[in-house]
C-alpha cells in the first residue's frame, strides 16, 4: 500500500493514533514513492483537509516542525501550506500567526539555526501566495534596522543580516517582476552597504 492509503476510520479513543498517523504522513511527504510528488501532495492535502477542522493546531504545528527539522523538504512543505490555503483560505492566515509566534519563541530561546530555517520557510511561502511580498520586506526591514542599532553585538548583527540574505535565492524571482520590486531593490542596496 502507498503511504497515503494507511488512513483508516478514527474513533474518539484513537486520537493519539490519528496524531501519529498525520505526523507520519506529513513527515514522509516527498520520500521515494511510485506516485509523483504532485499526486502525493494532492492526496495529503485531501487527507489534511478532512481533519483540519478538528486538528488544525496539530497539523500546522507539525508542518512547522517538519519544515525546520527537514530543511531539504522545505519547498515541499511550503507548497503543502499553499495548497491547504487554496482549499481553506483562513488556514494560511492562521499558519502565519503560528509561524510568527514560533519565531518569537525561538528568538527568546536563542535557537538561532531554527530561527534562520523558519525565516527561510516564511520567505518560501511567498512563492505559494501565502505571504505577501510587502509583509516579508517589512520583517526584513525590522531585522536590518535592529542590526543597525548602536550597541548591537557584531555576532547578532551578522546573524540578522545573514538571516535576510539567506532568503534571497528563494524570493528573488518573485520580486524581479512584482509591484514590490522597488522596495526589494532598496533592501538589496541596504544589504550592499551593510557588508
Amino acid at each position: 500500500k502507498q503511504w497515503y492509503q494507511r488512513r483508516v476510520a478514527i474513533t474518539a479513543g484513537e486520537d493519539d493514533d490519528l496524531n501519529t498517523r498525520l505526523e507520519e504522513l506529513i513527515k514522509r511527504i516527498g520520500e521515494k514513492s511510485q506516485e509523483s510528488l504532485e499526486t502525493n501532495l494532492e492526496r495529503l492535502v485531501d487527507i489534511l483537509d478532512q481533519e483540519i477542522t478538528t486538528k488544525k493546531e496539530f497539523i500546522l504545528n507539525s508542518l512547522v516542525k517538519n519544515a525546520i527539522g527537514q530543511p531539504e523538504k522545505m519547498t515541499i512543505y511550503s507548497t503543502l501550506v499553499g495548497l491547504l490555503n487554496v482549499k481553506m483560505f483562513s488556514t494560511g492566515g492562521e499558519f502565519l500567526v503560528l509561524i510568527m509566534e514560533r519565531l518569537g519563541t525561538l528568538i527568546d530561546d536563542a535557537e538561532w539555526r531554527s530561527v534562520q530555517l523558519l525565516i527561510r520557510f516564511l520567505a518560501d511561502l511567498i512563492n505559494c501566495n501565502v505571504v505577501l511580498g510587502a509583509s516579508l520586506l517589512g520583517l526584513f526591514d525590522t531585522f536590518i534596522a535592529t542590526a543597525a542599532q548602536p550597541g548591537v553585538k557584531p555576532s547578532m548583527r551578522d546573524f540578522l543580516l545573514y538571516s535576510v540574505m539567506q532568503c534571497l535565492p528563494w524570493i528573488g524571482l518573485h520580486f524581479s517582476d512584482s509591484k514590490d520590486q522597488v522596495e526589494f531593490d532598496r533592501l538589496l542596496d541596504i544589504l550592499e552597504t551593510e557588508k
